[in-house]
């Protein structure tokens, strides 16, 4: 599970977030900046930022005042290496998109050694469709397009004098002014406390082993599930729906 975070102009740098997330996305980091500086080039990919200490001190030494698409990596599909960290240049300092989740139809046989679901996605479509239009997407029918292509994952794609687009906002949470693609990263979410309350919050989720053996994320939950018993109490547990909390 990646975390890709959207950070607009004139916010501050979710640096304590980044700290923390680090730790269940840890296969490498990068982000994408528009620098009004360069307004011929204005989008800027720093990435391959393999450890946390060296990505936070690279953060803190930039302008915090711009704009930015930061993503820390969880590795699902690709090797764990600097060139498959996000973001992915989409059109040379011009465009660059970060990506959260898995993409249908770049299984791991089908991959290179140096490629990934999303940067065969970055080079299949994206480029495609931005080379010819720096503006495609900001057409409400045309962000629906890009969004159904992803289908659950979500986005942010950086486009030099356009507005930039979050694909699929509303799976997301917005949190101190930046946008998170996700909320697994904060240990106090997403910890239903019985079995039967588990159950509830995801009703059709299912251990198989298919699942299992690519998604650490699923063998914590079902770790987690396998320890709780009935009755156990429930108060202080929640999840957030839609950005609002929501008691279980």
């Amino acid at each position: 599970m990646c975390l890709a975070i959207y950070k607009p102009e004139g916010e501050p740098i979710p640096m304590n977030a980044i700290k923390t997330a680090w730790e269940s996305n840890p296969d490498g980091a990068g982000v994408a900046i528009k620098d009004p500086a360069t307004p011929d080039k204005p989008i800027k990919i720093y990435k391959g930022f393999m450890k946390r200490k060296k990505f936070l001190k690279f953060l803190s030494g930039i302008d915090q005042s711009q704009e930015m698409a930061i993503h820390l990596r969880y590795a699902t599909h690709g090797q764990v290496v600097q060139n498959l960290c996000h973001p992915f240049e989409i059109v040379p300092g011009q465009a660059a998109w970060v990506h959260n989740g898995i993409l249908a139809g770049y299984d791991k046989g089908k991959l290179k050694p140096m490629e990934s679901d999303t940067s065969k996605f970055t080079e299949e479509i994206l480029s495609r469709l931005f080379s010819t239009r720096l503006d495609f997407g900001q057409h409400a029918g045309e962000k629906l397009l890009l969004e159904r292509g992803i289908e659950n994952s979500k986005g942010i794609i950086l486009v030099s004098h356009y507005e930039s687009i979050i694909l699929n906002e509303h799976l997301g949470e917005w949190k101190n002014g930046s946008w998170f693609s996700n909320m697994y990263w904060d240990e106090q979410l997403y910890v239903p406390a019985t079995k039967t309350r588990w159950q509830q919050w995801k009703p059709t989720y299912t251990y198989d082993q298919e699942l299992l053996d690519g998604d650490d994320w699923a063998k914590r939950e079902l770790e987690v599930y396998n320890q709780l018993t009935e009755p156990t109490p429930s108060t202080g547990v929640y999840r957030y729906v839609n950005g609002k909390r929501v008691n279980l």
